[in-house]
């Protein structure tokens, strides 16, 4: 079998770490390209891509570029990241979502008190839906929507989770949170690797940081799955 070609489309991808997870995961003789586009109006059409790879991940700001030409209006998500193209056929699945259902019963078997989602991205649509089919109340805060996630205070809550869905241009100060020794806070950022939010490790024993890592694991293991490749075991 010949070295299968996958990508990851993205603005400012040099960061990524698919690469090596694929490395990792994928079971396969592979080549791994970042397709860094600065601007939507330069990505190629699907034709290009179904000639060139045999399958894609994307990531921001990109997910839902070609969302409308996959599937119309008939798909039950607000965004894709994840192509095949099977012979004729182009399949595209969205394994952001798969990863929220895996790690959210992970990391949370039982809500806490008070669930904060920040940002209003695709990622956070993803995370709506999710808390919508599981009836689990949430506070939304986006500058979007007149709410700016770096000016909320938080405080007066036995149990806090905050769920930053944020661009890696925002940066969370822990100055907002406003609990007293007895409170549980978790902050799970979808970010991962990410140096301006190293503190949060070492705040105090009761603020317990989940790093971005492994949401970003289970995305390429559940992308293997749908592309139909062997994973190391």
């Amino acid at each position: 079998m010949s070295k299968i070609k996958l990508g990851l489309l993205g603005k400012d991808i040099s960061h990524s770490r698919s690469p090596e997870l694929y490395q990792k995961y994928l079971k396969a003789d592979f080549k791994y390209d970042l397709l860094d586009f600065q601007e939507s109006e330069k990505i190629p059409d699907l034709t290009w891509f179904k000639e060139t790879y045999y399958g894609i991940n994307i990531t921001s700001p990109y997910k839902e570029h070609f969302l409308e030409a996959i599937f119309g209006n008939d798909f039950e998500l607000p965004a894709i990241n994840c192509i095949k193209f099977a012979g004729e056929k182009i399949e595209a699945t969205n394994t952001d979502f798969l990863a929220i259902r895996t790690l959210f019963s992970k990391y949370f078997e039982e809500p806490t008190e008070r669930i904060a989602l920040l940002g209003n991205g695709p990622m956070a649509s993803l995370f709506r839906i999710y808390f919508q089919e599981r009836n689990i109340g949430f506070d939304h805060f986006s500058r979007s929507l007149g709410s700016d996630p770096g000016l909320i205070k938080f405080k007066g809550h036995e149990s806090l989770t905050i769920i930053n869905c944020c661009s890696r241009s925002f940066i969370f100060d822990a100055g907002n949170i406003e609990l007293d020794n007895s409170s549980q806070v978790n902050f799970w950022d979808l970010n991962y690797s990410f140096d301006p939010h190293s503190y949060l490790r070492s705040i105090s024993p009761n603020f317990k940081y989940i790093d971005g890592f492994e949401f970003l694991e289970v995305q390429a293991v559940e992308a293997i799955k749908f592309w139909n490749l062997p994973l190391y075991k």
